[in-house]
């Protein structure tokens, strides 16, 4: 049998040095791979969330999550996403994973922490606000943040703005502040403070298009109308359903006496989103001025049905059954306005009366509990945090609030409330 030559020996190395040089390749790229996808996929929900696009953030998380189910990064990430978005109870399952897979303990405490925080439960954790920001890392945009709505929450709006001023000096390049500041003006009808806050915060964030809806729709509360349709057209440029522009849009179509562009652009924001309260209600107005008074009355139904203690809303329906001629429809919807009314005069006696007795907790249940049946349930959940905080104890608010939450299909904050009982 011949002797192989020395280029046969050569051709063989060479082969067998690609061959294990494949192999390698291959064995590092099924391990690399995976880790590079992850590595980027945990720096976009960073971005996602400094961007306030919990629900994206949310879906990218779990899809890392039923890959890398043991990662405390992405455990930690996914429950500040649960945390933001208010689903408590995820938040707690997620982070009692964390710590079976070894994380920090600090990140553990923090969520847990903020989640009081931003919903106002801050008899216990409120004294913690200056030693978080003492070493805050990367977590100081999300302190501020979650305190500053739970004193907002609590009516505290002297101590929130403060927070808020001191963020923006921290943090000149987050909108989150600004935005935050122009939101809280708007809540307290003050819009010559509200809009420059806005438009600040959309100067450093032009592609955020929640704070651009919200510009607009203060535009248009000031009727600088024709700014406040470039606003929302410039938002339906990249999302062409969104039902928010849709119905600012509608809004200055009618204003510049466009009822059936209006109309279209409506009925379009109810197919991007069925739930709107915002849209069944305009189309409803609008229809009720057109003298459209059967498509109305559904319109307003569905309103109603979506936001019941709304006496506003119930005013209109009621308006529209009778046109319709359905005078006994209408009965009720009447009654509830005259009932709300009755309350709503109770509730202003209250607070004048809180005005002269700040640490009452009685009265704030009293004016939370009404706020809560008769009108507006997230100005009656921020009063009976109020009695709380003055009172913790306070067992009338504490149930008021837990009964709230279980009608309303929030079950995390009905267990945060329960577990102090």
């Amino acid at each position: 049998m011949p002797h192989p030559s020395h280029n046969d020996i050569r051709t063989w190395s060479i082969r067998l040095s690609v061959a294990v040089s494949f192999v390698a390749m291959t064995i590092f790229g099924v391990w690399a791979v995976p880790q590079f996808s992850k590595s980027w996929k945990i720096s976009r929900s960073a971005k996602l969330l400094r961007d306030h696009r919990h629900e994206d953030a949310k879906e990218l998380l779990q899809s890392l999550r039923s890959k890398f189910p043991r990662d405390p990064v992405v455990l930690l990430r996914l429950a500040r996403v649960y945390r933001r978005l208010g689903e408590f109870e995820n938040m707690t399952t997620i982070l009692r994973e964390a710590s079976k897979c070894g994380a920090p303990s600090r990140a553990i405490e923090l969520e847990s922490t903020l989640a009081n925080a931003q919903v106002g439960h801050l008899s216990e954790v409120g004294r913690r606000f200056t030693e978080l920001l003492m070493n805050p890392g990367d977590d100081g945009p999300d302190i501020c943040e979650a305190y500053v709505n739970g004193y907002f929450l609590l009516h505290n709006v002297d101590f929130a703005f403060r927070i808020i001023e001191a963020w923006k000096a921290d943090y000149p390049q987050d909108p989150q502040p600004f935005f935050f500041a122009g939101v809280f003006f708007d809540q307290l009808g003050i819009s010559s403070k509200s809009v420059p806050e806005l438009k600040r915060a959309l100067e450093l964030a032009p592609h955020r298009n929640d704070i651009r809806i919200r510009l607009a729709k203060q535009l248009f509360d000031i009727q600088e109308n024709e700014q406040a349709a470039i606003e929302a057209r410039i938002v339906l440029k990249t999302e062409t359903a969104n039902p928010n522009a849709k119905v600012i849009l509608a809004k200055c179509l009618n204003v510049n006496g466009k009822p059936e562009e209006a109309i279209r652009s409506l009925e379009q924001a109810i197919s991007a989103s069925p739930k709107s309260v915002e849209a069944f209600s305009t189309l409803g107005q609008l229809q009720l001025e057109t003298h459209q008074y059967g498509p109305a009355v559904r319109s307003l139904e569905r309103a109603v049905e979506l936001k019941p203690f709304d006496s506003g809303l119930r005013y209109s329906l009621a308006n529209a059954l009778v046109a319709t001629g359905q005078h006994e429809q209408a009965k009720p919807h009447f009654q509830a306005v005259s009932a709300a009314k009755l309350q709503l005069a109770t509730i202003n006696q209250l607070k004048d009366a809180v005005a002269k007795t700040p640490d009452s907790a009685d009265l704030r249940y009293e004016i939370g509990w009404r706020l809560l049946k008769f009108d507006d349930p997230v100005q009656g959940e921020m009063w009976l945090r109020g009695a709380l905080e003055i009172e913790p104890n306070h067992e009338k608010s504490r149930n008021a609030l837990i009964e709230h939450y279980q009608l309303t299909g929030k079950p995390g904050l009905a267990r945060l409330y329960s577990a102090d009982k």
